[in-house]
């Protein structure tokens, strides 16, 4: 059975208790427990938020509290930012239902969902940080939704994603036992490879900048694309490391 806490909701600048209370309510209505809340405007202790919780307080008193995005994430394997706007950049867009295939795929690797503030959304330095972005299509008359509301709908689909990965799971390990079938579909050496996290990719396009800047001279080398690119490859850690390796060698003879 996978575990639930492996899976992170962010609501990045929440303002209103209310909707804070909702989340911590809807979060517990699926079985999520983990919240995190950075820069938040609202509460999380206040009479508001707690009441709309209900019994779902807990989830409240734990919630971790941080100024920072990026030390919220720097420990996820994989990232989904939401938004209901359709962006000018896909930025590896997906459909709920595609996220939660992709989801089922992942078992055991430390996943973040990120929900910008309720006036904005997520800026497009925000969405920069994900592997992905969810779009929750809406009416164009009243595309807004409601913050607890996309919450809900994202730990509604994932508790189906969770429901594919035991059954793809369990396929894999009948696969392996039956030993020489065509087609057996992925192994479970497929999940051993320890995924890289968000930190360590981060860490790895630090490296790329120095690179960049050994390469440039006058050109200007636009980055952005390979960010993209490699948000949606998804590296492990030794395929990281080797990449690492290669980039220092480089560095090394220019």
């Amino acid at each position: 059975m996978i575990s639930l806490h492996f899976f992170n909701f962010i609501l990045v600048e929440p303002t209103y208790e209310e909707n804070l209370g909702s989340c911590a309510r809807i979060l517990k209505n699926f079985g999520f427990s983990n919240l995190t809340l950075v820069n938040p405007k609202a509460d999380p202790g206040s009479d508001i938020s707690r009441s709309r919780a209900l019994l779902a307080k807990d989830i409240l008193e734990n919630a971790v509290q941080t100024k920072d995005l990026k030390e919220a994430i720097k420990d996820s394997h994989l990232v989904f930012g939401t938004s209901g706007k359709r962006r000018k950049e896909n930025h590896n867009l997906l459909t709920l239902e595609q996220a939660s295939v992709l989801i089922a795929t992942k078992p055991n690797q430390k996943i973040s969902f990120m929900f910008g503030p309720e006036d904005r959304g997520l800026s497009n330095e925000e969405i920069s940080l994900c592997n992905y972005l969810i779009h929750i299509p809406t009416s164009p008359k009243f595309p807004s939704l409601n913050l607890s509301h996309a919450v809900g709908l994202v730990a509604y689909q994932l508790s189906l994603a969770l429901n594919l990965s035991e059954i793809y799971l369990d396929h894999s390990k009948k696969a392996i036992k039956g030993g020489g079938q065509s087609n057996p579909g992925p192994t479970l050496t497929d999940f051993e490879k320890t995924p890289s996290t968000r930190e360590q990719r981060q860490q790895f396009m630090i490296l790329l900048e120095k690179l960049k800047e050994k390469l440039e001279g006058s050109a200007t080398l636009d980055l952005h694309p390979f960010h993209l690119l490699f948000s949606r490859l998804e590296p492990s850690e030794n395929e990281l490391g080797f990449l690492q390796a290669f980039i220092k060698k480089i560095l090394r003879l220019l």
